[in-house]
């Protein structure tokens, strides 16, 4: 990553109409993780310390701390559609929040994790362990459920269609593998460039939106089930870096340049484009 000079940055953002910046008074909290809802108008944030917040973004008001993390520099944090939960992560634990109780439901300290998701529409959890297989959790309790065999190898990222029928990992290397959730049977395999991009899953789960395989300015349309090119989206303006997929089949990426494009993936249409600035 250092050869390719890349460096990273956050803000916040609305993306229902105009991506306008949302100025909510953080009373002097720096945020180290973020994450927020697709279905609902809640954030999540962690500082460095391990302290977790939450963040309700239509009344724009204050951040309400939920507890502290066991370790500090927690680098998972994911919350279910609507906010119910927050799992917060790092190599030393796990911990999993109620946001209305604003309380600890659980936590676990045998295991670290490198990444995790839920469900979409769900409360289940799975986790991927910096090496080793890839455990569903139970939300409620933190208890593994089950493993699935992980075909990626170490430091995974996930994501899981929003139907629940497939879960797609990929490694720092590029390798990707879509495997069946039900079984953990491996469907398909390719390999994108080592940028640390996680392909994301379409609404509908039929198709797997992925990071160019030559690196060019633009975000490839796979078929999830075969992995099939099906077309791609272009305009972007530098080599993409992530993207995102939101539950109305908007796809959000964001380049080397600054410049997020965003695309209507039914239409492959590119709706527009803009450059956050830091909010003042």
């Amino acid at each position: 990553m250092d050869k390719d000079h890349i460096r990273c940055s956050a803000a916040l953002f609305s993306t229902v109409g105009s991506p306008t910046p949302l100025r909510l008074p953080m009373q002097g909290l720096t945020p180290w993780r973020t994450t927020g809802t697709s279905h609902g108008p809640f954030g999540f944030f962690s500082t460095t310390a391990g302290d977790l917040y939450s963040l309700d973004l239509a009344a724009r008001s204050g951040p309400v701390r939920l507890g502290q993390h066991q370790d500090k520099f927690p680098y998972v944090l994911e919350c279910t559609d609507d906010g119910a939960l927050l799992v917060a992560a790092g190599i030393g634990g796990i911990s999993c929040w109620d946001r209305a109780a604003a309380r600890c439901l659980w936590r676990r300290n045998d295991v670290g994790l490198h990444s995790g998701t839920f469900v979409p529409g769900t409360q289940r959890f799975f986790a991927a362990l910096e090496t080793g297989p890839i455990l569903e959790l139970d939300a409620s309790s933190g208890s593994t459920l089950r493993e699935l065999p992980n075909h990626c190898g170490s430091f995974v990222e996930l994501d899981i269609a929003a139907d629940g029928q497939r879960l797609a990992a990929i490694n720092p290397f590029g390798a990707c593998v879509v495997s069946e959730l039900a079984t953990g049977e491996r469907l398909w395999s390719k390999k994108f460039p080592s940028l640390g991009i996680t392909p994301r899953f379409s609404p509908d789960g039929r198709i797997l939106v992925a990071p160019d395989q030559q690196r060019r300015t633009r975000v490839s349309i796979l078929s999830a089930a075969s992995g099939d090119w099906l077309g791609e989206l272009t305009g972007a303006h530098a080599v993409i870096v992530g993207v995102a997929v939101t539950p109305q089949g908007a796809v959000y990426a964001w380049d080397v340049s600054g410049t997020v494009s965003v695309w209507d993936l039914a239409s492959r249409s590119l709706l527009f484009q803009f450059h956050p600035e830091p909010s003042t």
